[in-house]
């Protein structure tokens, strides 16, 4: 074959070249669908990330852009409700860094009991070097169990 010459193909192939290059281009640039709830996440965390005021949404500027970009029927957060999702968000991460503060401390609590027990077998012992563990002021010791610097042994 020469430069410039044409090829001819049938009809059917032309249509299963095509369909090939279709799916292939689908399949490099897939479909995205948003949905409500998670361009509302990414909107708040986006707000509180970049420190932009609650009402970027309701911005004239904002609002032509954001309705030429979202599909039919999906808005832009309004102050209101960013501040609501910001409040929900408080409240689940208080209550997960709350139930980590109670691990730490049951740990704290349990390792100084251990304490409290290798201090009186210490005693009873008069062992120099027990005693002298025993007797070692543990003043930040909630801070590095919490941080995970200090293990508790057996």
């Amino acid at each position: 074959m020469g430069v410039g010459e044409t090829v001819v193909v049938s009809d059917i192939e032309a249509q299963q070249a095509l369909m090939q290059n279709f799916s292939a281009h689908g399949l490099e640039n897939p479909a995205k669908s948003v949905m409500k709830r998670g361009f509302c996440e990414k909107w708040v965390m986006g707000i509180i990330k970049d420190d932009l005021p609650y009402s970027l949404g309701e911005k004239l500027g904002m609002k032509k852009v954001l309705n030429y970009i979202l599909p039919k029927g999906l808005t832009s957060p309004s102050h209101q409700t960013v501040h609501h999702d910001l409040d929900v968000l408080y409240e689940k991460l208080d209550d997960k860094v709350n139930k980590e503060l109670q691990v730490c401390i049951a740990l704290t609590l349990l390792y100084v009991h251990k304490l409290i027990l290798s201090s009186q077998i210490a005693q009873r012992l008069q062992s120099p070097v027990i005693s002298g563990l025993a007797k070692i002021q543990f003043t930040h010791l909630p801070v590095l169990l919490c941080f995970g610097l200090m293990t508790i042994g057996n």
